[in-house]
């Protein structure tokens, strides 16, 4: 199980075993010191602590310190519950379980040193306890003198090392790892102003790895940084052995750097923080907070900022501008706005803003009434915008108003026009060059079945014309001529024909360009079925007149005849042509 090396007083180098065991075969010596049995136990494995136990060449136990005959009754380690008089290496080589494998090497390691290949064997291996793991070490190293072979076996319990040595290791690992993962650049540098260490960022401040830059001089591998603040900061600390921060741009990198200098016994520890972007934050906000300033100036509308944990309230030139208030003529914090608010809509638009503010949402805008200084009432549109702070707290808000005072009365007029439109007895419809229908009156809902709501969007051609191809030619007529009218067939909700006398008015924007067209729809369906009627009885009129001229021109023809055919009986005896003359006067 060992590897064997030429003989040398120097150790061979440890090899890894299962489960994290570790051999430590040294090279075949001799001890001479008639002292080792005594000193060895206490002097180099943990003194009277210490499991041990002499062998002789064969490998049979000799004697045993009390540590051992204690370890041996604990039961412990299998292969170690044995006393002198036992072959220590053959119980070694028997044993079974989990522990087969450790012993098994043990004994191979005994061997090695009784045959003089090695001068000492080690090894470190785990142990399930129902404590948990232990962890043990196993020395083998000779005792032979005056050529009588003799070995002492040392167990040693190292579970206490162990545990510390992985706490060690694993506090060290956590230190690496929270320097490699923290977004500053750390780097270390010797008296000789050679690099010693760099973290992950350090390498991207730097632009190189960080296998080129240890071992190097930093005025050397950065030439440009020779003469700069940084240098003056890094010699006075390393002088002075004084901590040292500042900031500084540094073109060859092209980064603006936050830098703070830790002298220590070895050197320097130097942090840097790549400050760039937050650089970049700040002229940004410089300029979007001049381009507000600007913006406050050019708009003609009453821009306001909140500031919610002070209530003090800032408005621009366009409050003066849309409503007469000067600055010395207003209150400085939200009264100047809350005070100002119609009574009628105040209750409602303060909780609309408070509801939006403490539910954390981005944005608030509301429609009401505002006085003016002179007393008349504005209708504004208000809208404002909802600033946190990096814990998610409202802090400020920003918004506008515009006064819609004029847009107001627009709909307003609209909306009494509309209001006319709906009592005409004619279907009103606008619609845009796309077909789709923008307006529809009370009387073409009544006429074709279909509310506005419905109608509102849908092409008018797909709902109710029946002929496509006279849509288009009447379309075609109106972009040509700016209008139309004529008579078409149309369908209701239901499926109902209808006829119609439309007409078609183009109407243009305010540049002269094509807009919409405006169609009135006259429902003509009753009137069209009394023309039907009307001409159908002057037909049957006719016909009538027609047979009764026909009937009189044959009477004239006939009646010559019948008269005839009487005064021809008269004078007529013979049966034959008496009867001939009867047929004659039947068929006329």
């Amino acid at each position: 199980m060992n590897d064997s090396s030429d003989a040398s007083e120097k150790p061979a180098p440890a090899r890894a075993g299962k489960g994290g065991k570790g051999k430590k075969p040294h090279s075949a010596g001799r001890n001479d010191s008639k002292s080792t049995e005594a000193a060895a136990p206490k002097t180099a494995y943990g003194g009277d602590s210490a499991s041990t136990a002499i062998l002789d060449s064969r490998g049979v136990i000799i004697s045993t310190n009390e540590a051992w005959k204690n370890f041996a009754e604990s039961g412990m380690l299998k292969y170690a519950s044995c006393a002198p008089g036992d072959n220590y290496v053959e119980i070694c080589e028997s044993a079974s379980g989990e522990e087969a494998e450790s012993a098994r090497e043990i004994a191979s390691g005994i061997r090695s040193v009784l045959g003089g290949s090695h001068s000492e064997f080690s090894l470190e291996y785990p142990v399930a306890a129902p404590v948990g793991e232990l962890w043990f070490r196993t020395v083998v190293t000779s005792l032979s003198q005056d050529h009588v072979a003799r070995i002492l076996v040392i167990h040693l319990d190292v579970t206490d090392k162990k545990i510390a040595k992985r706490e060690v290791n694993d506090l060290a690992r956590r230190l690496l790892g929270t320097i490699e993962s923290i977004t500053d650049g750390f780097f270390t540098l010797d008296k000789e102003w050679r690099f010693t260490y760099l973290n992950s960022e350090a390498e991207r401040i730097f632009g190189r790895k960080r296998e080129r830059l240890i071992g190097s001089s930093i005025w050397e591998e950065f030439p440009v940084a020779v003469g700069t603040r940084l240098e003056r900061e890094c010699r006075l600390a390393l002088g002075q052995n004084e901590t040292s921060s500042f900031e500084e741009y540094y073109p060859a990198l092209g980064l603006l750097l936050e830098v703070k200098i830790y002298p220590s016994a070895e050197g320097l520890t130097i942090y840097t923080h790549d400050a760039t972007e937050r650089h970049r934050h700040r002229e940004a906000l410089r300029e979007s907070e001049e381009r507000f300033r600007f913006l406050a100036k050019a708009t003609t509308d009453a821009i306001w900022d909140w500031d919610l944990k002070s209530n003090s309230l800032w408005w621009n030139d366009g409050f003066e501008t849309l409503f007469g208030f000067g600055p010395s003529e207003v209150e400085p914090g939200i009264e100047s706005w809350y005070n100002r608010i119609h009574p009628e809509d105040r209750d409602r638009v303060t909780a609309g803003v408070h509801k939006a503010i403490d539910s954390g949402e981005l944005e608030w805008w509301d429609e009401y009434r505002f006085f003016r200084k002179d007393g008349s009432t504005a209708y504004v549109l208000d809208r404002g915008y909802i600033i946190h702070d990096d814990e998610g707290n409202p802090v400020r808000m920003i918004g506008g108003m515009t006064d819609q005072s004029e847009r107001k009365s627009t709909e307003n007029k609209l909306r009494e026009q509309a209001a006319l439109l709906d009592k005409a007895q004619d279907a009103i419809i606008v619609r845009d060059l796309g077909h789709r229908i923008l307006y529809w009156n009370r009387s073409a809902e009544r006429l074709y079945g279909w509310t506005s709501e419905h109608a509102a969007g849908k092409s008018e051609k797909d709902l109710m014309h029946k002929s496509a191809n006279d849509y288009h030619t009447a379309m075609e007529i109106t972009l040509a001529r700016g209008e139309w009218m004529g008579e078409m067939d149309h369908r209701t909700r239901d499926g109902k024909e209808v006829i119609v006398e439309s007409r078609w008015t183009l109407v243009r924007n305010d540049r002269g360009e094509p807009d919409s067209v405006l169609t009135i729809n006259t429902d003509i369906t009753s009137r069209k079925k009394l023309e039907q009627q009307f001409l159908r009885a002057q037909r049957l009129e006719s016909i009538g007149t027609l047979a009764g001229g026909i009937a009189h021109d044959l009477n004239n023809v006939l009646a010559p005849i019948m008269m005839s055919i009487g005064l021809l009986k008269l004078n007529e005896t013979e049966e034959k042509r008496l009867r001939l003359l009867s047929s004659i006067e039947s068929s006329a």
